[in-house]
């Protein structure tokens, strides 16, 4: 399958206008819709970054760096809602850890993540990105009727029972069925933002999203098993193509069957 990624997905913040176009704002906030209207308008992977904060009443964070975006349950429960409403397959990804962490700080997260996410997670057991799609979907323990979600914790202390291993970031896919994330945005350095290169991750997304579609549609239309990611992710054209995609992928595999 071909799922479709929000950059910092949990750095959204709708636009206020130009009082927005500051240095910490520009650089912070890589999405305008919150985690439910991503997901609803077609995204599926979830890039998260969460930071640790012990000494706040919210000890864990949805962050863009050391930056504070939303409370960890705020996102949780966006999630939450849409799994509720689908049925469809979406995953969430730990990308990085902000801030010191502890063995207990990142058991206690664990747990969280699975006591909240357990009615739909898919666990890999054992097999996990060679797990099918047939399989996923009829997991007896999982609703007939609602989502499933798959959780990767990009960490040594990650719990290979509930959790898959890490999206791989290479150049290009290893094989036909292992998932790899394409970064399509670009990160700016302090030098970018003080300098005036660019104003900020706005600017820089409204000067590659309508490149990079253009390339995965003409260049790049048979590349499978891919999770790009992407900044302001709207205002690309890659959820379509995704679904024109799996859809040609789904065809071809039945016709292969029929033979």
């Amino acid at each position: 399958m071909m799922l479709i990624g929000a950059h910092d997905a949990a750095a959204y913040r709708d636009y206020q206008g130009v009082g927005d176009d500051n240095l910490v704002t520009s650089a912070t906030f890589a999405q305008e819709e919150n985690l439910l209207s991503q997901l609803l308008w077609g995204v599926r992977f979830l890039d998260i970054r969460i930071g640790y904060y012990p000494t706040t009443e919210e000890k864990f964070w949805l962050v863009h760096g050391i930056i504070k975006a939303h409370p960890l349950k705020e996102g949780i429960q966006a999630v939450q809602r849409f799994l509720q409403i689908s049925r469809d397959i979406m995953v969430w990804e730990i990308n990085t850890f902000e801030q010191t962490w502890t063995d207990q700080a990142h058991q206690e997260l664990q747990d969280f993540l699975i006591s909240e996410f357990y009615p739909w997670l898919v666990v890999p057991l054992g097999v996990g990105w060679s797990t099918t799609l047939q399989d996923i979907w009829s997991r007896v323990t999982l609703p007939v009727s609602e989502g499933r979600i798959i959780l990767t914790y990009n960490e040594y202390h990650t719990d290979p029972v509930y959790f898959f291993r890490e999206v791989s970031e290479a150049d290009q896919n290893p094989d036909l069925y292992t998932p790899w994330k394409p970064n399509c945005q670009m990160t700016p350095t302090a030098d970018d933002i003080i300098g005036g290169r660019w104003s900020g991750l706005r600017e820089m997304a409204d000067a590659v999203n309508r490149n990079v579609t253009s390339w995965w549609i003409n260049d790049w239309s048979d590349l499978p098993a891919t999770f790009p990611i992407h900044d302001f992710v709207l205002s690309t054209g890659m959820i379509q193509e995704s679904i024109r995609r799996n859809v040609r992928f789904a065809e071809a595999m039945d016709l292969a069957k029929r033979f």
